[in-house]
């Protein structure tokens, strides 16, 4: 099983890093995503 794990700083890139690697798939592989989003307010919804 490969893990990834990408982290990093607002605005560093990591939603566009993720849109590519899925663009890149098989389609046969499973994907799955975690996210954890810690703070008051939620940036990403």
């Amino acid at each position: 099983m490969k893990i990834d794990i990408i982290s990093g700083f607002l605005g560093a890139g990591k939603t566009t890093l993720i849109q590519r690697l899925l663009k890149g798939r098989i389609a046969s592989e499973k994907v799955v995503l975690i996210e954890n989003e810690f703070g008051e307010i939620s940036v990403d919804t």
